[in-house]
């Protein structure tokens, strides 16, 4: 079963996320901030980050790139998500996409996007990072 590290700060927020991300099929560790982010990807192995942009006192973009320069998120798929549409270019060249959470929460399931996504970079896991900030419409599963 992929093991999902979803950080998110807003505990109402992750427990939708962690329910839909279990119904498809996902183990998760939920964390909080950007030190939960490293303590785990360091102690062990995840498949997928799904981070929120802000989290509080932290930043999930910022620990990401930290985790990704130092080799640690090589074979990790890393989604960013924020409520800001605009904080999509915090996560170009870290995150292989990005979630409007805004549009999530209203028309689409996160555990499907997520699924969709990591069934492609299973395919592909050398898939490169996003460099624009996507339409929502790209993250509906195949």
């Amino acid at each position: 079963m992929p093991i999902v590290l979803l950080a998110e700060n807003d505990q109402e927020e992750a427990q939708v996320y962690i329910k839909s991300l279990q119904n498809v099929g996902f183990e998760i560790i939920h964390v909080t901030n950007a030190e939960g982010i490293e303590r785990i990807v360091t102690e062990q192995k995840v498949d997928i980050i799904v981070s929120d942009t802000n989290l509080g006192n932290s930043y999930g973009d910022d620990i990401c790139s930290e985790l990704l320069r130092q080799g640690k998120l090589e074979v990790v798929l890393v989604i960013g998500m924020s409520t800001a549409l605009d904080y999509g270019d915090y996560w170009v060249n870290i995150a292989h996409e990005f979630i409007h959470k805004r549009a999530l929460n209203d028309f689409y399931d996160l555990g499907q996007i997520v699924l969709g996504l990591y069934k492609r970079f299973k395919q592909n896991p050398n898939i490169l990072r996003y460099k624009e900030n996507p339409l929502i419409d790209r993250f509906k599963p195949s």
